[in-house]
């Protein structure tokens, strides 16, 4: 049995807790009427209610209170990306043209003729020859026939040591110019075995079918008739070059010709040997996309106009341009459109020669 103290205390104490009760109620209330603001509970649970529907929902601002960890409070990612600057074919030579005569004409259509012509003026970089060109032009012009049907061979030619003089380095083997499917003209390539070339090597043919203008102030080649002269033959007879052999301009088998006023449509595809750069891209974090992409390292071997960037990995892509100077580092990268969806993300730059290039990225947002 409680005694009457006991009954005193107790019934004491429920006064207090329905006090208490009463107070809260009259504080909530209060908030109501005089607006001031609800519980923290309350809150979070408002906050979650108003806020994204999922962890990757990005239609609503995101909260920190809500039950999923969220896009607004990730940590902003750095990624590692490999950054690749891959070879591209440029061309070298005289450009590709119509011009006064589509051909020579010292012998007609199918037969080899002893003209040889070196393109001086177009030293080639340090690379790979992929093919040579010339214009096909369907039109005589000053000639008596089109480019159609001219034989020829298509020379790497590497200075020797002694003014004018040439090892040669390749030798295309007979070439035939075809009839051209336009008929306006048109570029006609020749493919050959990949040729190592070093700067300062010259392309060179021997034979006709290539269009040439006469009279030319700045004359860009050298020509030589009649080329290839065999002394040893009754009567002399003329020969085309040989891979491994030697052309010395202005000796008996190779006489220069008293007038060097020629330009020819010839040329040919080289892809630089670049190397060593490295650089660092950096990701919006609002955006996602590329903000900007530092050089870091700039390599040696580039050629400007022959470098293309590529930055994979984005939701859309984006793109840049290379920066190269005329010693063939690479000095800048120029982010062209920024693209988007970059959170982890590789960077590809292709072009102007090189290989094996690295690249961080840094920023961006992950959900």
């Amino acid at each position: 049995m409680f005694t009457e103290q006991v009954r005193r205390r107790f019934r004491k104490r429920i006064r207090r807790t329905v006090a208490l009760i009463g107070s809260g109620a009259v504080l909530a209330g209060l908030a109501v009427v005089t607006g001031l603001p609800p519980a923290p509970v309350r809150q979070a649970q408002a906050a979650a209610a108003d806020g994204p529907s999922g962890p990757t929902d990005e239609t609503k601002v995101p909260h920190y209170f809500g039950p999923w960890p969220n896009w607004a409070n990730s940590p902003l990612t750095l990624s590692k990306a490999r950054v690749t600057i891959k070879s591209t074919a440029m061309r070298v030579g005289n450009p590709s043209a119509d011009r006064a005569f589509a051909t020579d004409y010292a012998t007609p259509p199918g037969e080899l003729g002893p003209v040889l012509v070196i393109v001086s003026g177009s030293p080639l970089p340090d690379g790979t020859l992929k093919s040579f060109q010339t214009w096909n032009q369907a039109t005589p012009g000053g000639s008596p026939s089109a480019s159609e049907g001219g034989l020829f061979h298509a020379y790497v030619l590497r200075p020797a040591g002694a003014a004018d003089t040439y090892a040669v380095v390749s030798d295309s083997g007979l070439q035939t110019v075809p009839a051209p499917a336009a008929a306006a003209g048109e570029v006609t390539t020749y493919d050959v075995p990949d040729v190592a070339v070093r700067a300062g090597d010259v392309i060179g043919f021997y034979g006709e079918g290539v269009p040439v203008d006469t009279g030319v102030a700045s004359r860009t080649d050298t020509f030589v008739y009649p080329a290839g002269v065999d002394s040893s033959t009754t009567p002399q007879t003329t020969v085309p070059p040989k891979e491994g052999g030697t052309v010395a301009v202005g000796s008996a088998d190779y006489p220069r010709y008293p007038v060097q006023d020629r330009q020819y449509s010839f040329g040919a595809q080289v892809v630089p040997d670049g190397t060593g750069a490295e650089a660092t891209a950096t990701v919006d974090p609002q955006t996602g996309g590329i903000a900007s992409i530092d050089v870091t390292a700039p390599g040696h071997g580039y050629v400007a106009g022959a470098t293309s960037v590529t930055v994979d990995g984005g939701t859309t892509a984006a793109t840049a341009e290379a920066t190269v100077k005329a010693t063939g580092a690479v000095v800048g990268l120029t982010v062209g459109a920024g693209g988007s969806g970059y959170g982890g993300f590789a960077v590809g730059i292709t072009g102007g020669g090189g290989s094996g290039a690295t690249a961080t990225a840094s920023g961006g947002w992950t959900p």
